[in-house]
């Protein structure tokens, strides 16, 4: 169970990190946000930086300012909220976990504490992830002996506490050398981007994401090395949690291959909150939010 905690707190990594330019970087900046707007997702939606020179020009600029849209939409300097995380496996059967966080952005900097609200047994681990460049660090508090240990990264390809989450979801560096085009756009609107992954360590090939007229994310496929379809990642719901940002309230991923379902639930949002630095020591790590 620690070890899966100890992953978990890759999860976040990936969800809220900012862009440092406009354009060309765009794309990654799409990236950031789109996984801060999903909490959870496939890293992968899209790089300009990285498109063929032989795709029309009118492609690179229409995903360019598709990022930027997304970013308006779900840029914020730090959040708090709550994941319910359900886990279903092929029989039907299921568990519960419960997980509160906090994170803020501060220039080149990101913070994220997690705290396990249940199951009973977990309860008070909490988990701390600092970013500073491109160095992270991470400590985990266990409640049963009131420590705080610093933590290595864990194994990328494992599953995030037993859910269809893979820690390379979260990765950001799996951006590196992708492609992206837009396949089509469908008549309501609907863009379908394509992206395929250019890194041997990964578990995909390729994902294929839904982006809606209100530049939202509908769905994600994601198809494994073999190019079959592995995973489907639904967003059924959006809501508003202030000064005119979106957050998906609800994500529903489903293995096909192994007929297992993990449901994600994200309540109790507040966003910009005026947290500080200090708000994210290994301190504040045994403390309550």
């Amino acid at each position: 169970m620690k070890l899966l905690l100890i992953k978990f707190a890759i999860l976040l990594r990936g969800c809220f990190l900012r862009a440092r330019a406009r354009r060309v970087k765009s794309l990654k900046r799409m990236k950031s946000m789109v996984l801060t707007l999903m909490i959870i997702s496939i890293p992968h939606l899209t790089s300009a930086a990285s498109q063929s020179k032989t795709e029309a020009a009118k492609t690179p600029s229409k995903l360019e300012a598709l990022g930027d849209k997304m970013a308006d939409l779900v840029a914020t300097k730090d959040e708090v909220g709550k994941i319910s995380m359900k886990i279903i496996e092929s029989d039907g059967s299921h568990k519960i976990r419960e997980i509160s966080y906090s994170r803020l952005n501060e220039k080149q900097s990101h913070f994220t504490i997690m705290r396990m609200m249940s199951p009973k047994d977990i309860k008070g681990t909490s988990l701390l992830s600092v970013i500073k460049g491109d160095v992270e660090e991470k400590w985990i508090y266990l409640p049963s002996s009131k420590q705080t240990r610093k933590i290595a990264t864990t194994d990328s390809s494992a599953r995030v506490l037993d859910s269809e989450l893979y820690s390379e979801d979260f990765d950001i560096a799996n951006i590196k050398g992708v492609q992206s085009k837009i396949l089509k756009e469908e008549s309501d609107g609907t863009l379908q981007i394509e992206t395929k992954l250019a890194s041997a360590k990964s578990s995909y090939s390729k994902a294929v994401a839904w982006v809606g007229k209100d530049n939202l994310v509908k769905k994600t496929e994601v198809y494994d090395k073999k190019g079959a379809l592995l995973k489907i990642v639904e967003f059924p719901k959006y809501v508003d949690v202030g000064g005119g940002k979106k957050r998906a309230s609800q994500i529903n991923i489903t293995n096909v291959q192994n007929k297992r379902k993990t449901e994600l639930t994200l309540n109790a949002v507040k966003v910009n909150q005026n947290l500080k630095e200090r708000d994210f020591s290994t301190r504040a790590l045994a403390e309550s939010f």
